[in-house]
């Protein structure tokens, strides 16, 4: 035995002086997370102070912010408020509300692998509006206030619920402008100060949004998905842009997507109206849902293309045109199939044809009647010569571009839907 326990010492001495030390005499140390978030209506937050085991002290003036490792034990947090403002601190615990003060301080425990969360919320009480403006807009600015607030952006803009106070604002230096002075006021309680500047020299032509004001007056602009989109190929100067502005506005017609289904600002107004294209539009002017079509389409071409819908009600509302059901949708429609679609699409009874409107447009003419019918409406007209006199014919078989077609679908509202979509 004795010999044994000799060889265990001499073993634990030698696993000593080795610098050998066996795990069980390292313990993990406890620890938990906490994380600290400030909530403020217009961005103005407060600094805090952690009080950590130890009086060990963080001080920080920041949205959020997370301890990961922080060890086990007893914390208190201190806030300094914004001046104005009223604080509530609501204390989490693994998601589950543990309490909450109307004060700016509390206290908690971490425990091991706990998850502590301290929302510091804050409501101003004495409050006023700030708007930030100059002519043109789009300048960049810094505006600061009370509670150190330091805001940059591009005018105009406007604030709600700031704190009483006084507050300044700079605006940057434009190159070849004279560089705007800087301007303050004071905001009191349920009051409004508005920051203003104009800027007449030759530097203004160089900001963004100038230009994009600029093109607004060259170029037609209208909503569309919830955005302003210049259209930069139709010139406002144009025949063609109050009729294109319309087909715009009334979402007959939107201009051109890319892959994502993005508007791209190209309208085109030189590009021939397709027969895939005309299926849509009359679908809008007549408000038909095309939607209510359960049944396939029989041309195949139309087949997982986004106008398959469409295809499928115009046959099944036997429009003319479609029921040729082998026809190329991607091929420019004529001046006869717009025409007598249009007019099918919107019930409007058609003339029996005489042949003696224009001179290519006969009684066996296809679409003859629906011609004859549009041209007596005033929906449209035929060709005139470079004096503007009228040559006397009607070109049916022409192809029909979106320029035209938007004439045409502003006529066909005016006329027959009495100005207005239904």
């Amino acid at each position: 035995m004795r010999i044994h326990n000799r060889c265990i010492a001499s073993f634990a001495i030698s696993v000593l002086v080795l610098g050998i030390v066996p795990q069980y005499l390292h313990a993990a140390q406890a620890t938990g997370t906490i994380t600290i978030e400030q909530q403020s209506p217009n961005g103005i937050i407060g600094e805090w102070i952690l009080i950590k085991p130890g009086n060990k002290r963080t001080v920080l003036r920041q949205k959020t912010y997370t301890f990961d490792e922080a060890e086990v034990g007893n914390y208190t947090i201190l806030i300094e408020p914004p001046a104005g403002s009223e604080t509530t601190i609501r204390t989490f615990i693994e998601q589950d509300l543990l309490k909450s003060v109307k004060q700016p301080q509390t206290s908690f425990m971490v425990e091991q692998n706990s998850h502590i969360l301290v929302r510091i919320e804050y409501v101003f009480t004495r409050v006023g509006k700030v708007g930030v403006n100059s002519q043109p807009p789009g300048v960049e600015f810094t505006l600061k206030g009370p509670n150190k607030f330091a805001v940059q952006s591009v005018t105009p803009q406007s604030y709600n619920d700031m704190p009483e106070g006084q507050y300044t604002v700079e605006y940057q230096e434009i190159p070849d402008c004279p560089k705007a002075n800087l301007i303050s006021d004071k905001l009191i309680v349920g009051g409004r100060i508005n920051f203003n500047v104009n800027f007449e020299c030759e530097g203004i032509k160089n900001i963004k949004q100038q230009q994009e004001y600029e093109k607004t007056l060259e170029f037609i602009t209208t909503e569309i998905d919830g955005k302003k989109i210049t259209f930069s190929d139709v010139p406002t100067r144009e025949w063609f842009a109050p009729f294109v502005s319309n087909a715009l506005k009334t979402g007959i017609m939107t201009g051109y997507r890319d892959e994502r289904g993005t508007v791209t600002g190209e309208y085109g107004p030189g590009n021939d109206v397709t027969i895939a294209e005309l299926a849509k539009i009359a679908h809008k002017i007549a408000n038909v849902d095309e939607n209510l079509t359960r049944s396939r389409t029989v041309n195949l071409r139309a087949h997982g293309t986004w106008f398959e819908q469409y295809f499928a009600s115009a046959e099944n509302l036997e429009w003319l045109v479609f029921q040729d059901h082998r026809i190329d949708p991607g091929r420019a429609a004529t001046r006869g199939e717009v025409v007598a679609t249009l007019l099918q699409a919107l019930d409007i009874p058609r003339n029996w044809g005489k042949g003696n409107v224009f001179t290519d447009v006969y009684r066996r003419t296809q679409y003859g009647s629906s011609i004859e019918t549009a041209a007596a409406d005033g929906i449209v007209d035929g060709f005139r010569d470079p004096d503007g006199k009228p040559t006397g014919e009607f070109r049916p078989d022409k192809a029909v571009n979106r320029a035209e077609m938007a004439k045409i679908i502003k006529n066909a509202i005016d006329i027959y839907l009495g100005g207005k979509l239904s």
